[in-house]
């Protein structure tokens, strides 16, 4: 018994679809997924690790904020890191890092735990401007 070729196309197509569907989802936040992979801390526009964001690799400093900006797609990309930042991550296992409300490391600091993240607190929320790591 022969298989018409629309038949054909029909099979073929339920299968792909078959595939789509069966693919895994993709982390809920790509940004989270990078910072894991590379123990980086990640300083991001939104609350709750949303928006744009930029990461820095462990052991790089940076004592001014204002000159960097949000680089990854989302909510506030283009905009400066300095003054803009409402949550942060710092997917590395071993360093902690302190943020700081004013260049330089100056101002009030508080400090991130290794493996932890969080939303800022009042005092922070929009308005670091400088961190570092710390053993």
């Amino acid at each position: 018994m022969r298989v018409g070729a629309g038949k054909k196309l029909v099979a073929v197509l339920a299968l792909g679809l078959a595939m789509v569907v069966a693919t895994p989802a993709q982390p809920a936040s790509a940004a989270a997924y990078n910072c894991f992979l590379s123990q980086n801390l990640c300083l991001f526009w939104g609350t709750f690790n949303q928006g744009s964001y930029v990461y820095f690799a462990p052991g790089v400093n940076d004592a001014n904020l204002n000159d960097n900006t949000f680089t990854q797609s989302g909510s506030g990309q283009g905009q400066a890191v300095g003054n803009n930042t409402r949550s942060a991550s710092n997917y590395n296992s071993s360093h902690a890092v302190v943020l700081c409300t004013g260049v330089n490391y100056s101002g009030i600091c508080r400090i991130l735990a290794a493996s932890d993240d969080w939303n800022l607190p009042s005092d922070l929320a929009r308005n670091v401007e400088s961190f570092y790591w710390v053993a």
